[in-house]
């Protein structure tokens, strides 16, 4: 049960009611019962029996099954943010543990309608959220443009949180002392920190929009790590897909010539791998150390060849 201590907060204690009211979504906390005894509003919500994410053991959960757990608090977050809501106070003590490890996003009572920003219950001079989690947009209290990509910001650092298990400082997440690319780390969480490089970022217009966007690319994520996707980095170790043994290494990064409009084309068995014209082409040829299983790549019928990193 919550109860209303401080008078001066009613409009959040109410906005609070209001919003988890019309919130009916599996990972936001639900709203049991509501009213007024001895003259002062209360609020009950349901019981997760396993306490906050801030009390939550992390160390014995993989990091697919962190993500997994993010991506229940995304989908909530993108759920009040389809009905117009900002929540505004996401941290890991707002995110609570039910008893059968399903998370549920909770206290709302910092939340934005987005229909009624005329009548804001924050004053301009005012912060919102908490210090190591909220969006630098936020910090100094009112924006004139209050939008979803603030607690994108904030799913950020909750997703550092949980596949870090600690607070990252502001946008330090690639700094050294808060770098968790390191040497023998799952090559997976290189597609986790291109999610942290679309939400820990200081510009709003640069971050994802809202949380269903940053869920669909979390949804991405996952299926690379189900499918055991590569990462386009020849500096990241590249597993075999043949004997799964031994590491692919580049053998031949071949940067295309001038083409040559006299040259004659040889008509061979060949020729639909191109190899009668290797020097009009940017191959690059991996084989693995282990196997011999080869793997060619020609980076410029990529969409964005630049996704290649490390190749010379």
């Amino acid at each position: 049960m919550k109860k209303l201590k401080n008078r001066a907060r009613s409009g959040r204690f109410e906005a609070e009611i209001s919003a988890l009211s019309r919130l009916a979504h599996p990972n936001i906390v639900q709203i049991v019962e509501h009213g007024e005894h001895d003259g002062k509003p209360y609020l009950v919500m349901e019981f997760c029996e396993r306490g906050d994410l801030d009390s939550f053991d992390l160390a014995v959960l993989s990091l697919k099954e962190r993500l997994a757990v993010f991506h229940q608090i995304c989908s909530g977050v993108a759920a009040a943010h389809r009905s117009g809501f900002l929540h505004r106070d996401l941290k890991p003590k707002n995110i609570l543990v039910r008893k059968d490890g399903s998370v549920a996003v909770g206290d709302f009572g910092l939340c934005l309608d987005l229909s009624e920003t005329e009548d804001r219950l924050t004053e301009t001079s005012e912060a919102v959220g908490p210090r190591d989690y909220i969006a630098p947009e936020l910090e100094g209290g009112r924006t004139d443009a209050p939008a979803p990509s603030c607690d994108c910001y904030s799913l950020g650092k909750l997703l550092y949180y949980l596949i870090g298990a600690r607070t990252v400082p502001r946008e330090r997440h690639r700094e050294p002392r808060y770098n968790l690319l390191r040497a023998g780390t799952d090559p997976a969480m290189h597609f986790v920190y291109d999610l942290l490089d679309r939400s820990l970022v200081e510009e709003p217009a640069e971050r994802f929009h809202n949380a269903a966007e940053f869920l669909k690319c979390v949804d991405g994520v996952i299926e690379k790590m189900d499918k055991h996707a590569h990462v386009l980095d020849l500096n990241i170790a590249q597993k075999c897909l043949y004997c799964v043994e031994g590491t692919y290494q580049l053998q031949l990064a071949h940067e295309p010539k001038a083409y040559e409009t006299e040259r004659p084309v040889r008509k061979s068995g060949h020729q639909f791998w191109g190899n009668n014209q290797m020097d009009q082409k940017p191959w690059m040829v991996l084989v693995c150390d282990t196997c011999g299983n080869v793997q060619i790549f020609r980076r410029d019928l990529t969409t964005t060849p630049q996704k290649w990193k490390n190749v010379t």
